[in-house]
């Protein structure tokens, strides 16, 4: 077979990945590898991050990743008991590296906003390599008035331009995130919550740093961008909470607020239309509407009431093995028909009986209220079961950032020089 020609990616800027995890009490861990080709003529062994302003990181640690080049053509024609030689190779691809990557700590240095990054292997003139950078920083978050904490996470700045950039978001297990429409299971590391081994051995092969290493760039949501000019930075917005009613605390005060306003204006205009009346017709007509309003009331009520048992009910069989997998299509057609008759009659006796009793404009009145009435609860039922949905969809298994604890699982086999 012929050698696969892989054009390098990173020729027309770096290529960054991104994973940051946020914390309940609304740290962030971030960790980032960068891809870059050194586009000189000399060997590059320095390099200048920008920390965006306003942004403060602490516990910075970073390693330069050696992977090895890869073989796409062997010699087969060899003896069958003598292992194939190779007889080409192509660079490696630093967004996947390979078991036998090594990993060389980075001395760093920061004044002000800028790290300066030593490079213990100069990248050669024309050739790829890359980095991997880990921090934390309580600056990307900023806590609502409802609980949540609202994240504005930028990316670093550097003095190449970027050719593409990826960041995945992720949270502790316990959160959620308002931007995540769906349950995403990455695979992590058996360990869990593994650290970068803080030893003083200058290089090191690690097979669960190097799964790390290539999950990079992955989250419950994640977002690119393309084309970045030197110096410029990536902003990620969104939103998490330890439950939903924190998460979507402005919508629900929102809601209720118009409901308050809605019901306030109906109250308002049933004043006026019987502002002009005698006392004592005014007096009666304000006694039918607050009944009308009441019995339209009680009856929907009783049907949500209804609603959320048959609701309740439908979500525990889901969960019960039995329930689920009986055939119970009979069950299901004579529940609809009992449904339908009990909606029917809390939602149209009281207005029949208001129109018996008092006449067709209170019994119009009343089914105007009900109406009111089974709106506002279909947008508080709704609203309850969406943020219902949404909290056990985000109930993921995350991905586990690296630095999260000061200990290492395994420790990391030195490589002699």
């Amino acid at each position: 077979m012929q050698p696969v020609h892989q054009p390098n990616p990173t020729l027309f800027g770096e290529n960054q990945y991104y994973t940051v995890t946020f914390r309940g009490n609304g740290e962030a861990v971030v960790n980032m590898k960068a891809i870059l080709t050194n586009t000189t003529d000399t060997p590059l062994s320095s390099l200048m991050i920008h920390i965006p302003t306003g942004i403060a990181i602490d516990n910075v640690v970073a390693y330069q990743v050696i992977a090895q080049p890869q073989c796409i053509q062997y010699n087969y024609q060899q003896q069958p008991t003598t292992k194939p030689t190779c007889l080409q190779y192509q660079p490696p691809n630093y967004q996947y590296v390979g078991p036998d990557t090594t990993y060389q700590k980075i001395s760093l240095s920061q004044k002000n906003n800028i790290i300066h990054v030593l490079l213990p292997t100069a990248i050669k003139a024309n050739d790829t390599g890359s980095y991997l950078l880990s921090y934390r920083s309580f600056t990307y978050t900023k806590q609502n008035f409802f609980g949540a904490y609202d994240v504005m996470f930028q990316t670093l700045k550097v003095e190449d331009s970027i050719n593409s950039l990826q960041v995945g978001i992720t949270t502790d297990s316990d959160l959620y995130l308002k931007d995540a429409k769906g349950n995403v299971n990455y695979a992590a590391p058996s360990t869990g919550m593994m650290a970068i081994a803080r030893s003083t051995d200058t290089t090191a092969q690690n097979q669960q740093f190097t799964d790390f290493y290539n999950q990079i760039g992955q989250g419950i949501i994640t977002k690119s961008a393309s084309q970045l000019e030197p110096m410029e930075s990536y902003t990620v917005k969104d939103t998490y909470a330890d439950t939903g009613m924190k998460l979507y605390g402005q919508e629900i005060a929102i809601t209720v607020f118009g409901i308050l306003i809605f019901l306030t204006i109906v109250t308002l205009v049933a004043v006026l239309l019987l502002r002009h009346r005698t006392v004592s017709t005014k007096s009666t007509s304000l006694k039918l509407f607050f009944m009308a309003a009441g019995v339209s009331f009680v009856s929907i009520f009783l049907a949500s009431l209804y609603t959320l048992g048959i609701l309740i009910f439908f979500m525990l069989a889901a969960n019960n093995s039995y329930l689920y997998y009986t055939n119970s299509m009979l069950f299901l057609l004579l529940l609809m028909a009992v449904s339908g008759a009990v909606y029917l009659f809390l939602i149209f006796i009281p207005t029949v009986v208001m129109m018996i009793k008092k006449g067709i404009l209170w019994g119009c009145i009343t089914f105007g209220l009900t109406i009111m009435w089974m709106v506002i609860a279909g947008i508080i039922l709704f609203g309850f079961f969406y943020l219902f949905s949404a909290s056990s969809l985000n109930n993921y298994s995350n991905i586990r950032p690296l630095m999260m604890s000061g200990q290492s699982s395994v420790s990391p086999t030195v490589v002699k020089q």
